[in-house]
């Protein structure tokens, strides 16, 4: 859902904060990403936890047990996009 509206139905886009809520989305404690909000800079695993976007690895802000923040990638191309559950 988008992180701004925090509605589960609105579109989103390529370089959008979203967030994924869940159980289990990440196996250790609440990590933030320790550098500047940028999709270069932020990392793309954090706290064992990795989302994927059409494929593409997914910059993250936050991961917990409940909740993963993460930044659609700026190459995700518009229509629906695939973000698979945990494995």
């Amino acid at each position: 859902m988008d992180n701004a509206t925090f509605k589960p139905d609105d579109a989103v886009s390529a370089g959008d904060v979203v967030i994924v809520k869940g159980e289990q989305l990440s196996l250790s404690d609440p990590s933030v990403a320790e550098t500047a909000p940028l999709p270069t800079r932020l990392p793309t695993q954090l706290g064992g936890a990795t989302v994927l976007v059409n494929g593409s690895a997914a910059p993250l802000f936050y991961s917990s047990f409940g909740q993963i923040a993460f930044q659609v990638p700026g190459g995700t191309a518009p229509g629906t996009a695939l973000v698979p559950g945990p494995a």
